[in-house]
């Protein structure tokens, strides 16, 4: 998969490619007042508390608020190309925009959104159906991003704007969103659902995108394998046919599959992702959600150090590799979690197949290895 600089650079060679926006990438139809932000590539650690209630205004304001965007208003103006549906909970602004920020942008209100309105009644603590929530949002709009890199790969080979002219083809129809695309998102969505292994859970998911608007409920008929490729490769073809066709391809022949660009699951971490730090708004503490983006100056404890020394040599060479990795940025395999009940922030990552080594921050750039030992000696069962 090709970085996606190198993408950015070789669409400023492709005429009108690159559009301005307009909007605000942080403010979703239903936020009020300023939202900071927090924002790179890297692992979300949910650390919410499992005490206490939201307080009474919440439901009026901002779970019926949104109630409405994610199920009624199916026909918002196209403005910053964010419609309803799963879209208000999470948005994707596309890197063919110029002067704003690019991503997939996740306000922490609508974590809790999730947990009051998807997972309600399932028995499950309340960092577990964050967390599980925040996976369904990135799936849903790493999807997006997927296609938006495919549409790039076609543009550069085609010379075509094909991404802004469908952009503006729609806005002149009045169409707020692309069905078709809606459809692939949400079923990526599902499919992220199923290696959950929690049916409750995913029949919770399900019954929720029955009830969104047209497009997206449609993403449940096509979860399966070869449902999901022709419908990726439907709308790559939308979005490049008809220049590809101004050009004498027939992206319909067996010889073409448009969908070929789509990067894999592990592409997606080139998409950056913005956790907007709205939980004030929902009566929570900051810090419900952190963004860690790597650890770097690793420090080894004395403890650590004499537990380490007693280690096989293929683990102690399996943390070293670990250290390297976590200083570039933090990988799905390090299984990042924070660890409850301990004092202060303790985080554990893993490290080969049966040992976890644990963490604590010191000050913004300086982390503390403090313990390493097996999943059992460590707490993780």
């Amino acid at each position: 998969m090709r970085p996606i600089q190198e993408v950015l650079e070789a669409l400023k060679e492709v005429p009108r490619a690159l559009v301005q926006y307009d909007g605000d990438p942080l403010q979703r139809p239903t936020m009020r007042g300023a939202a900071t932000e927090e924002s790179g590539n890297g692992e979300i650690v949910i650390d919410v508390s499992e005490e206490g209630d939201y307080p009474d205004w919440v439901e009026r304001e901002t779970w019926n608020a949104l109630d409405r965007e994610v199920f009624e208003n199916s026909d918002l103006p196209d403005a910053g190309s964010r419609p309803a549906a799963i879209d208000a909970l999470a948005w994707y602004v596309s890197f063919h925009y110029t002067g704003a920020p690019w991503g997939i942008f996740i306000p922490v209100s609508s974590l809790g959104y999730c947990e009051n309105r998807i997972f309600r009644e399932l028995c499950a603590p309340r960092a577990r159906k964050w967390q599980l929530a925040c996976d369904a949002l990135l799936a849903h709009e790493q999807m997006h991003f997927a296609v938006d890199y495919a549409c790039a790969q076609w543009e550069v080979l085609l010379h075509s704007p094909s991404w802004a002219g469908l952009r503006d083809r729609r806005h002149g129809d009045g169409v707020p969103y692309l069905h078709v695309e809606e459809q692939l998102a949400n079923a990526s969505m599902l499919q992220r659902a199923e290696s959950w292994e929690m049916k409750a859970f995913e029949r919770a998911l399900r019954q929720f995108v029955a009830k969104q608007p047209a497009g997206y409920r449609d993403g449940l008929s096509v979860i399966d394998r070869c449902s999901f490729e022709h419908v990726a490769a439907e709308v790559l073809k939308t979005y490049v046919g008809v220049h590809a066709v101004e050009r004498g391809l027939n992206l319909t022949a067996s010889a073409f599959d448009p969908a070929a660009f789509l990067p894999a699951r592990a592409g997606m971490a080139q998409c950056p992702v913005h956790i907007i730090r709205d939980e004030k708004r929902i009566g929570l503490p900051a810090a419900a959600v952190r963004l860690i983006t790597r650890m770097c100056n690793i420090r080894e404890s004395e403890h650590f150090q004499r537990r380490f020394a007693h280690l096989d040599c293929a683990t102690q060479r399996s943390w070293s590799a670990m250290k390297q990795k976590l200083s570039a940025g933090v990988p799905r395999s390090a299984r990042l979690e924070k660890m409850r009940g301990q004092p202060g922030d303790v985080f554990s990552v893993r490290v080969g197949d049966n040992f976890r080594v644990h963490l604590q921050p010191h000050g913004s750039e300086t982390w503390e290895a403090m313990d390493i030992g097996s999943h059992k000696e460590m707490g993780h069962g």
